[in-house]
């Protein structure tokens, strides 16, 4: 499971949303209790930026409220990644009324 998580950071960091979004379905459809919260908050805001990117803006809004509630329930690290650092990262995106192309927001690995 670890290596799932890890692979759907590097396509994240890429800016591959879609595509880490996938990878955590993955790994959420199989979790339970609080790393199926994180799971799905990671995916929402993938998604989010996903849409983001597309000029979706209220899809990714909708999406981001979802995600932010779900990843501030959710460890500030989990499995050696800033989950803190990337929930405090989007928040300071989404601030903004108008926002435009994602920009590169990084899961941190420690």
């Amino acid at each position: 499971m670890h290596d799932q998580f890890l692979l759907g950071v590097r396509l994240f960091n890429e800016g591959r949303f879609f595509e880490a979004h996938e990878v955590w379905e993955t790994l959420w459809q199989a979790a339970a209790g609080d790393s199926r919260t994180l799971y799905q908050g990671l995916i929402q805001a993938a998604a989010a930026l996903h849409h983001a990117a597309r000029g979706n803006h209220a899809g990714a809004r909708s999406l981001w409220n979802k995600a932010e509630v779900k990843l501030e329930l959710s460890p500030a690290e989990y499995e050696g990644a800033a989950i803190g650092q990337l929930l405090a990262e989007l928040k300071f995106y989404f601030s903004f009324e108008k926002f435009g192309t994602p920009p590169l927001l990084r899961i941190v690995e420690r």
